[in-house]
């Protein structure tokens, strides 16, 4: 059983648990899963994904949890947190490529976007993302996210340069 946090349509945001590590690797090992992160392939450990679960457990990262199956299906959260300007920056992934495509995606992008609004004050909410990921890019913007900014050609995958695209919403933006 996961400890709840927040909800959202078909998911809910749950504290980390350590009991998860070997999930985390084996998603985090996936190059469908680690592209959309940092551009390519991850090296990753039990003990490396263990400590970085320990540094995170309490801080804004979270599990997703299927509402339907309460099973983990991925990972989000505030990478960066700068509460002077309220200004928050995102990040997710849905970890098994059954659960791709489902609109668990979305689900989650709302909910991280009403927890960094309500619960964080936020004022501003970003997310950056490589211009290949088109599925990702969609997402973003059914949940109201604007393109604002381009640092071309920063990522190298497959022998090919990808733009990094920065998105963001305002509190007054969401619907």
């Amino acid at each position: 059983m996961y400890n709840k946090i927040y909800d959202g349509k078909n998911i809910y945001l749950a504290k980390m648990r350590l009991e998860d590590v070997a999930t985390y690797v084996k998603w985090m090992s996936d190059e469908e899963v680690t592209k959309g992160l940092i551009g390519g392939k991850m090296e990753v450990t039990i003990e490396g994904e263990t400590e970085w679960l320990k540094a995170n457990v309490d801080k804004n990262q979270f599990a997703i949890v299927s509402k339907e199956t309460d099973k983990i299906i991925g990972n989000c959260g505030f990478n960066e947190v700068n509460e002077k300007h309220k200004v928050g920056t995102i990040g997710l992934f849905i970890g098994d490529k059954e659960n791709r495509g489902k609109g668990f995606g979305t689900d989650t992008v709302r909910t991280l976007v009403k927890y960094g609004f309500e619960k964080l004050d936020l004022h501003v909410i970003r997310l950056f993302v490589y211009s290949f990921n088109e599925s990702a890019i969609a997402c973003y913007k059914k949940v109201g996210f604007k393109e604002c900014g381009v640092t071309r050609e920063a990522c190298m995958y497959e022998g090919k340069r990808y733009d990094e695209i920065m998105m963001d919403i305002l509190r007054e933006e969401v619907t």
